[in-house]
């Protein structure tokens, strides 16, 4: 009551304040923060209300309304939880359950509540092993077959217990007796144990498998196991056993055979194995018998034709042959074997003929007495006088002839009207002589080498100089050509571009070369462009794609900006940019609209984009809100549905656009609209409304290139390829019909092929000579690839490669080949890709000798050295040491034979080999001893004899074929005895000589003192 009074007494005071100072009551002025100020509902004044969410009497209090003191399953409904908010409240469902709106916190009244969740649907929940079960609000678990639940019991919910699911694990499988484990799968449940018998076991009945229970224990195996049992082992002819009678597995019996025979077989032995069987033995008794007697090389048999233990083979040497050495008796022993004579027969050779200047052999390879070998004289050379046969004698020597050949020369060779000669003023026999057309002329002949013949005659080149002319110039695009007509070398012609063109090049004209062709000048004229014109923030473009100058672009501002200030014309200009804009917009609406099931994706204040949150789909309407010239936004009319699903595929056709309820189709490229529309629409039930589109080709008869054939087409997509005779040199070989119906040509170029390397050929075994045929550019690299092989020794392999860069036609190039090798060489046009392969043989060179330490000695057997290094040419390659006496005056030819038999052990007063060495036998040092008696390469080394003084000299030659080389160097000179005997015994005089003196000397001095 004192309240209202105090009340009613506030409101008199300020009416009468009021009326005091002569103003009205404002009511609204009077309002609450949290209240709004209403029409009456009689028309006769405002009131004070408090907003929703609030109680009071509007004007001096308005408090927080809890709405959830009702009770949260009375507001909110059933499963949830109810939240005050100041001036409102919110609802959330409890733990299990989840809004039906899929939002975290919701307010029921758009028929949100809380449903169960199912959290079985979630894999692995209940972890290994366990089973899920779906209950009101929560779930619980338990354990599957073959698991038991650990640390708990069941059910049991896994975010609550500690309890969890564990695989039954029966452990290892016990051993069965006589058995044994052969695989086991696991220790879990369900997993298989295989057992076996043991060695010395058969399985007999029962089941070998044991599988592990859910009960955690195995099951089986019921295998019964038996012992093995062989019986008695088989006999064998001629042969007894030694046993114990035992026939259990393992067991071993031995064989032997009887008195007289022997055992050929490969075992004596049989064991008794887990088969129960007696393993064959592989005893063969045969009687003993040496058969025929061994086949020694070049003997012949004194024989009885007895085998039996003790007898005897007599050999001896056929005729032609003579005894080396060795034992000569082959005698039949216990293990019907006969013993290896060591008897050495050696045939009578006379070994290789000798080797004569510029000629060849015809030999068969025989050097016994009788074989002849034919001289005649080599290419290039021809028979001038003597004798050209050979004998071998029965001394093992070869007869020598007296042949003489000479050589061959052409002379000058002819010269060729309008070209010069390459030539080295040689003209033997192989030797050639290049010509090359003068300059402003080029050949159209079949070749320009003369080589000078056997006969001695140059063979005709059939070169022809013709006078070079270049055709028409080539045509420049948008250019025009300043040009007299002539096209003779060193013509020029001139290219201007036309007007609105600018050039792009740094050189505007072209010569005629002396290679018949016009240079090609990289030259092109490039229209002039603006390229596209500034884009300026929120303005939108008024333009006709063009930009040639004098085009123009109008910018003007975006509806929801209006313009401030600045120019919006630009003009494009002839220096090829675009003229300066400055227009400036400024937005004028205010905060953007928001859409029921929509969120933002991207506005700039005057144009907002809108799209439908997840879960829902554009149905009709537009997405974009735009801020209209009045200042207004004009809402997007978005309409957003349940989504359906994937977007529908039309044959021929791609998607162009789509918002998930609208898809837009479009042909693909090569193929256009017939008929029907391109519009799929996802309706109200869900399901998508197919466009009836139907696309099918639309470009016309596939282009034609020049030079060219197509491959393959689908009358949208052609492929070219250059006819026979030709190749791809530049461009694409693709032709594609575009979106326009119009056919993107392909920029295909083909050229004739031409060998880029010619006129190959190789000039003193290693250099290369080629000529060049080049396209456009004036540089070629070339890849040179050789690779090297030798008959006479199959592991060697020389396989390397260079590059050469050159702008000349005529190239040379020398290669560091190998000696006696033969070569295959590839030269590869890199631009080109073109190859061109040749071979060579390289010759035998004189060989490098070792170098030896020269000395001089006394002794009679002198041990000398050399040093080497290895060399490729070392399986050809050998040593010989000559042995020279020293006689008056001496002459010795590196080049000739030897002039002794080698087997012989007494040598002659001449020079002889007195040993012979493979150099692939020698090391990087040798150390050999002259006269140590022994055979070096089938050569005796005799003793040097006493009181003669010798020459040591070392040869190395190399041969391959018919072809020899060698070079000497003296090694020592050995002094005779008697120059060592006579030299001491004068020593000895001089010395009895001067005792003999001291004594008298000492005598006299002796008298002469005793007498004074």
């Amino acid at each position: 009551m004192a309240e209202r009074n105090r009340a009613m007494i506030v409101v008199f005071l300020l009416c009468v304040i009021a009326a005091a100072e002569g103003y009205t009551l404002d009511v609204c002025a009077s309002c609450h923060a949290n209240a709004t100020c209403d029409d009456k509902s009689d028309g006769s004044g405002k009131v004070c209300n408090c907003k929703y969410g609030f109680v009071g009497n509007g004007r001096t209090f308005c408090q927080d309304k809890d709405e959830c003191q009702i009770g949260a399953s009375k507001i909110c409904g059933q499963h949830t939880t109810c939240h005050n908010t100041y001036g409102s409240y919110y609802c959330t469902c409890l733990a299990g359950y989840s809004p039906s709106n899929n939002m975290a916190i919701f307010i029921p009244n758009d028929g949100t509540h809380c449903q169960d969740i199912d959290e079985c649907r979630i894999t692995g929940l209940c972890g290994e092993g366990g089973q899920c079960r779906n209950l009101e609000g929560s779930f619980d678990c338990s354990c599957q077959l073959g698991y038991q639940v650990h640390n708990g019991t069941e059910p049991f919910h896994p975010h609550r217990d500690k309890a969890s699911c564990k695989v039954v694990d029966c452990g290892h499988p016990a051993l069965v007796e006589d058995t044994v484990v052969l695989s086991v799968t696991g220790t879990t449940y369900s997993s298989v144990a295989m057992f076996v018998c043991d060695k010395g076991f058969v399985w007999r009945r029962g089941d070998n498998r044991s599988v592990c229970g859910a009960d955690g224990l195995w099951r089986g195996p019921t295998m019964v196991c038996e012992e093995v049992d062989c019986g008695s082992p088989p006999a064998l002819p001629h042969s007894h056993m030694l046993w114990n009678k035992r026939s259990s597995m393992g067991t071993e019996v031995l064989y032997q055979c009887n008195s007289g025979y022997h055992n050929v077989g490969k075992g004596n032995v049989s064991i008794c194995t887990a088969a129960g069987q007696w393993e064959r033995p592989s005893v063969l008794c045969q009687e003993t018998l040496c058969g025929s007697p061994p086949i020694i090389e070049s003997t012949e048999q004194v024989w009885d034709s007895n085998s039996t233990p003790g007898s005897t083979v007599l050999y001896v040497c056929k005729e032609g042959f003579y005894k080396q050495g060795g034992d000569n008796v082959s005698i039949c022993n216990e293990n019907a074997q006969w013993t290896l004579p060591t008897l050495l027969c050696q045939e009578i050779l006379c070994g290789d003929p000798p080797i004569l200047p510029h000629t060849g052999q015809v030999w068969n390879g025989s050097s016994t007495p009788g074989s002849t070998v034919t001289y005649y004289c080599k290419i290039g050379f021809y028979h001038n006088e003597g004798n050209n046969i050979s004998l071998c004698t029965v001394n093992g020597y070869w007869t020598t002839p007296n042949i003489s050949c000479k050589e061959v020369h052409c002379g000058v060779p002819q010269p060729i009207s309008h070209s010069i000669m390459l030539w080295d003023k040689i003209s033997t026999v192989g030797s050639q002589v290049v010509y090359q057309c003068n300059s402003g002329y080029r050949s159209v002949g079949e070749g320009n080498v003369s080589v000078c013949t056997a006969s001695g005659e140059w063979d005709e080149a059939s070169l022809l100089c013709q006078e070079i002319y270049c055709q028409e110039p080539v045509f420049k695009p948008h250019a025009k050509m300043l040009w007299d007509g002539t096209s003779h070398i060193g013509s020029v012609v001139y290219y201007q571009c036309q007007e609105g063109y600018d050039t792009r090049s740094l050189r505007n004209y072209s010569v005629c070369g002396e290679n018949g062709l016009w240079e090609d000048i990289d030259l092109w004229c490039e229209e002039i462009s603006c390229g596209p014109p500034l884009t300026l923030p929120d303005t939108n473009l008024l333009w006709d794609r063009t930009s040639r100058p004098g085009s123009v672009v109008l910018y003007e501002c975006m509806d929801g900006f209006y313009q401030e200030s600045g120019n919006n014309i630009s003009t494009c200009l002839l220096s090829g940019q675009w003229g300066e804009v400055s227009v400036k917009c400024k937005a004028k609406c205010g905060p953007v609209p928001l859409l029921a099931k929509s969120e933002v994706v991207w506005h700039n204040r005057s144009v907002v984009i809108h799209r439908c949150v997840d879960g829902y789909h554009s149905w009709r309407g537009s997405n974009v809100s735009v801020c209209n010239s009045s200042g207004v936004w004009q809402r997007a009319t978005l309409r957003c549905i349940a989504k359906c699903g994937p977007v529908p595929l039309l044959a021929k056709s791609e998607v162009v656009w789509h918002n998930r309820s609208v898809v837009i189709h479009r042909c693909v490229d090569g193929y256009h609209s017939w008929r029907g529309s391109n519009v799929s629409v996802c309706n109200s039930s869900g399901v998508w409304q197919r466009a009836t589109l139907r696309c099918i080709a639309k470009c016309g008869p596939v282009p034609l290139l020049a030079k060219s054939e197509v491959v393959w087409h689908n009358r949208s997509v052609v492929i070219h390829r250059c006819v026979d005779g030709y190749h791809s040199w530049r461009g694409s070989n693709v032709s594609v019909c575009g979106s326009s119906g119009v056919w993107q040509r392909a920029t295909l170029r083909c050229v004739e092929i031409k060998p880029a390397v010619n006129h190959l050929f190789v000039l003193n075994e290693k250099c290369l000579h080629w000529r060049a045929e080049k396209y456009e550019e004036d540089t070629e690299v070339y890849k040179v690839t050789y690779i090297g092989s030798r008959d006479y020794q199959k592991s060697f392999h020389d396989r390397r490669k260079q590059f050469l860069s050159s702008k000349a036609d005529q190239l040379e190039l020398c290669l560091n080949l190998l000696p006696v090798t033969n070569y295959s060489i590839s030269i590869t046009a890199v631009s080109s890709r073109f190859t061109a392969t040749i071979t060579t043989n390289t010759s035998l060179p004189v060989p490098t000798a070792p170098v030896v330490h020269y000395r001089e000695f006394t002794t009679p057997i002198p041990t000398l050295r050399l040093r080497r290094s290895p060399n490729t040419l070392d399986p050809i390659s050998l040593y010989q040491v000559f042995v020279l006496p020293v006689e008056g005056i001496m002459m010795f030819d590196c080049s000739s034979p030897a002039s002794s038999d080698p087997s012989v052990k007494i040598k002659s007063s001449t020079e002889y080999i007195t040993a012979q060495i493979d150099v692939t036998h020698v090391g990087t040092e040798m150390n050999f001893t002259v006269g140590d008696g022994l055979y070096y390469g089938g050569f005796f080394n005799a003793p040097l004899e006493n009181g003669r003084n010798y020459y040591i000299t070392l040869r190395a030659v190399s041969q391959w074929k018919s072809a020899l080389k060698s070079s000497c160097v003296l090694w020592a000179k050995v002094r005779g005895t008697s120059y060592v005997l006579m030299v001491s015994s004068l020593s000895a005089a001089a010395t009895i000589g001067l005792v003999a003196f001291i004594i008298l000397v000492g005598y006299s001095f002796t008298w002469f003192f005793k007498s004074k």
